[in-house]
């Protein structure tokens, strides 16, 4: 009788914990952060992501990736997936890349319903964008990439070297109180 007991309790108590997300008609259950959820995965750059993301809100969770165990661990309705420049303008990896820690993650909270906008940091094309636009028309791989190429759709990547323009602020803002 007290094991039932228990059981009630943890169900019902648990139940209070989890947000019902409505994603592509299926309802997914997963305990969730009210807040968005910055994504890390470089820690000499984690602050710096967190100073650019206080210029739109203040409410906010950091998280840093460091393996896919890590993965687990989030659980929102918006992340901030920061990718930090490279040489070779990989924002996330292809299925030919030997360590896919930022395309798992990316793929982990799409599956579970939250909405990832993916934000190429420190990429010097990005300084100066048209107004109006989310990323630089020279990062070609968002249009051949599977995973960029859906969220892209969604406006969901964005490229920006030291700071956002007021257009992807205002953007960012608009996702965040959906």
């Amino acid at each position: 009788m007290l094991n039932r007991k228990l059981r009630e309790y943890n169900f019902f108590q648990r139940k209070r914990e989890i947000e019902v997300i409505r994603f592509r008609g299926r309802d997914k259950s997963i305990p969730t952060k009210k807040v968005p959820v910055i994504i890390n995965f470089n820690l000499a750059c984690q602050t710096s992501h967190e100073d650019l993301v206080r210029g739109i809100t203040d409410d906010f969770d950091s998280i840093l990736i460091r393996n896919s165990k890590d993965i687990q661990e989030i659980h929102a309705k918006v992340f901030m997936v920061f990718v930090d420049f490279n040489e070779r303008n990989i924002i996330l990896e292809g299925d030919r890349e030997p360590q896919q820690i930022k395309k798992e993650t990316v793929d982990y909270i799409m599956k579970m319903g939250g909405t990832a906008v993916v934000i190429y940091h420190l990429h010097p094309d990005s300084q100066i964008l048209e107004d109006g636009r989310l990323n630089s028309s020279k990062l070609t791989s968002i249009e051949f990439h599977p995973t960029l190429k859906e969220l892209s759709s969604r406006d969901c990547v964005l490229s920006i070297d030291e700071q956002f323009s007021e257009y992807q602020r205002a953007h960012i803002r608009r996702i965040c109180n959906r």
